[in-house]
Parts: C-alpha cells; sequence; structure tokens
C-alpha cells in the first residue's frame, strides 16, 4: 500500500442533518490517526447539510461527497461509500454522533495486530438529542460473545464499527431492500464466515432516537424473523423482539 493511499476510509450518509454534522465532521477531522478519507453520501437533504460540507471540502481535500438525486436510504447510501472508497479499513460514522479523538487509532492498531477480527466496534456513550448523558453502553468482547448475543440484538453499535474491505468480498453489501436493521441484518449474514469484537473503552458518543414508531419497531422485528429463520436462531430471536416490542410499547404510555 503506498503511502498515498488512504488506510481508513470513514463512510457517512447525511439526511437533513445540519443540526448535528459540524460536530460529527469535526471528530473525524480532529482524530489522532489522521490517514484517512471521509466520505460522505447527501441522501437528497433539503436543508443547508451541503452547504456546511462544501466548506469543509474548501479547507480538507480528505472529505468527498456525493450528492444523491434523490432519497435511496441508508443502505443504498453506505454501499455507494464503499464502493467510492480506498481505504483498507472501512470506518462507519452517523452525522449526528461524536467520536473521541483517539477512537480510528485504537481500533486500527487493534486491527493490525489481530488479523482475524473482519469488524471491530467500541463501547459508546449515549446521549439524548440535547447532547446530555443516558448511559454508557459496553458490547460483547469477543467473538463467540459476539455470536451469543445476535439472536437477541446486534452485536454492535452500528456507528462504531470499523470493517476490513475483505469482510464485504466474503459477505456482500448492505442489503438495500431494507430501511431498516442493515446492520443487523449484515452481521447475521457474516456470523459464520467472519470474526467480531469490540473494545470495552467508550469511543463514541452516541445519539439515542427520542421515540422509534410503530413502523419502525415492526419493520426491525421483520428483519430479526427473517435472519432467525435464514441463519437457524428462530426461537430465541422471536422471543427476544417480541419481548422488546411489547416493553416498548409499554414504555410509550
Amino acid at each position: 500500500m503506498s503511502a498515498t493511499t488512504p488506510l481508513v476510509s470513514v463512510i457517512m450518509s447525511i439526511y437533513n442533518s445540519h443540526q448535528t454534522i459540524i460536530r460529527a465532521v469535526d471528530s473525524i477531522i480532529c482524530q489522532t490517526y489522521q490517514n484517512i478519507e471521509i466520505i460522505i453520501i447527501d441522501d437528497a437533504s433539503e436543508d443547508c447539510s451541503v452547504d456546511i460540507i462544501k466548506e469543509y471540502i474548501d479547507k480538507d481535500n480528505r472529505i468527498k461527497l456525493i450528492q444523491n438525486n434523490k432519497n435511496m436510504g441508508l443502505a443504498w447510501s453506505l454501499n455507494k461509500a464503499i464502493m467510492n472508497s480506498k481505504g483498507f479499513y472501512i470506518a462507519r460514522m452517523d452525522s449526528d454522533d461524536r467520536s473521541h479523538c483517539e477512537r480510528i487509532e485504537r481500533q486500527v492498531d487493534f486491527l493490525e495486530n489481530n488479523p482475524k477480527i473482519d469488524v471491530l466496534g467500541t463501547a459508546s456513550r449515549y446521549v439524548d438529542e440535547n447532547y446530555r448523558f443516558v448511559k454508557n453502553i459496553t458490547m460483547p468482547k469477543y467473538h463467540k460473545d459476539c455470536a451469543s448475543i445476535l439472536p437477541k440484538t446486534t452485536p454492535f453499535i452500528h456507528p462504531t464499527v470499523v470493517i476490513r474491505r475483505t469482510f464485504f468480498d466474503k459477505v456482500g453489501f448492505y442489503d438495500e431492500s431494507l430501511r431498516k436493521a442493515q446492520d443487523y441484518e449484515l452481521w447475521a449474514r457474516g456470523m459464520n464466515c467472519a470474526y467480531y469484537a469490540n473494545l470495552a473503552d467508550i469511543l463514541l458518543d452516541y445519539t439515542v432516537p427520542k421515540n422509534k414508531s410503530y413502523k419502525t419497531m415492526l419493520q426491525e422485528i421483520k428483519v430479526r424473523t427473517a435472519c432467525a429463520y435464514k441463519y437457524h436462531f428462530l426461537l430465541s430471536s422471536l422471543r427476544y423482539t417480541l419481548i422488546g416490542f411489547l416493553l416498548a410499547v409499554v414504555t410509550r404510555f
């Protein structure tokens, strides 16, 4: 790999993100690990998000903006970003979160020293939409623990992951037919041919949505159920998704 080739491609999809995008982009620009490119897909925003990104591009040539002509959804946009990336590693980022300054450096160091691991996440600090602390979340550290919780829930906080490019060669890209739980389906698909891990360190502030709509919850249950049938963890998956749905309904009142 030449010195001019980015080792890490940070991919981000934005949609009407002007209220949070500055904090998100600043947190990537200021990383202690600097051998990166930042690929931002604008999913047909109707606010000033694109104007904000263009101001960044004038100052930092590592940033590349791709604009969708119409709203295509997260999975399509992430796949577009991956296909336009050059990095050996693909780092996820969301437009309403904040990466801690040493996040990418810590993850790259781990992956360079653990070549067996394909996808590496981290713990997170959960905050609300006003950026007030909610709780800290630690994810399962080892692959066997990631695999054991997959029938119940996702083993990763999606915007924390750094993924080897070779993972997509083995598993394929995000399923563009899905509008929700695309990451869960991807991890389920890769469970038997890839290795997962999480750092115990809190390296990202994750913004928790205020409320999930019933439509969103039902879409997530549909994806989990389909994965349960396909990847043979039906009973456990159904049990936990139905319990989660009922709890979500109850806590709304």
